[in-house]
């Protein structure tokens, strides 16, 4: 069976996987084969098997805006770091102590995202927004969130925090900002606020780090 009848007959699959991945036709269109292509070399006599796995584990090579390579998981840090995801989970998972509004939390995950380019994290957070009754408004104006009235002033205040603390390299966290945060929170509530926006930038750091990407 040679290549070209293999192209042909994978080449609708891989596209769906393209297309869910670039979100353009044209970039999915230009790119399937070489992905097809990536894929024989790297695993030849199972094909089938590899084409028919998510996109989250399948390594598709696909050309971004600058002309460089995106490629699919390096590995399953699930299995090689175990430990590692665990203890981030617990930070994770220190949120339900916080009291917060969950609405607040996922605003505060994607914009973290959004900062860092994290398109694994903002995918997996704007799914998570909507199933708490999230609006399509509040979810696409976020990174304009200061630009709108769409936000409460707590939630603004929140928002300028997990920009000074993503961003902490440029200006550190203010005492404008930090007086902000306090009119709306306590001390504590400030803290567990600066816990969960570290917690995101450690998903978005090792999602990055590992090529993760969206399904």
């Amino acid at each position: 069976m040679n290549n070209q009848y293999l192209y042909e007959q994978y080449k609708p699959l891989l596209f769906t996987i393209a297309y869910q991945m670039l979100g353009s036709i044209a970039d999915a269109e230009d790119i399937i084969q070489d992905v097809f292509v990536q894929l024989i070399v790297m695993n030849p006599d199972k094909l089938a098997a590899t084409c028919h796995k998510s996109s989250f584990h399948i390594v598709l090579i696909v050309k971004d805006k600058k002309g460089g390579i995106i490629m699919g998981p390096r590995t399953n840090y699930m299995e090689t770091a175990p430990e590692l995801v665990r203890l981030i989970g617990q930070l994770e998972m220190y949120k339900n102590q916080t009291g917060f509004d969950k609405k607040l939390i996922e605003l505060i995950k994607i914009r973290a995202s959004q900062i860092n380019n994290c398109a694994f994290c903002i995918n997996m957070h704007t799914k998570d927004a909507r199933k708490l009754g999230e609006t399509e408004q509040r979810l696409y104006c976020l990174s304009a969130w200061h630009e709108t009235d769409f936000y409460s002033e707590e939630e603004k205040a929140a928002l300028e925090l997990t920009e000074a603390v993503t961003m902490i390299s440029s200006n550190g966290v203010s005492d404008q900002v930090y007086e902000k945060v306090r009119q709306h929170f306590d001390e504590k509530q400030y803290i567990d606020l600066v816990g969960l926006i570290i917690t995101i930038n450690c998903w978005n750091r090792l999602s990055i780090a590992n090529n993760n990407v969206p399904e």
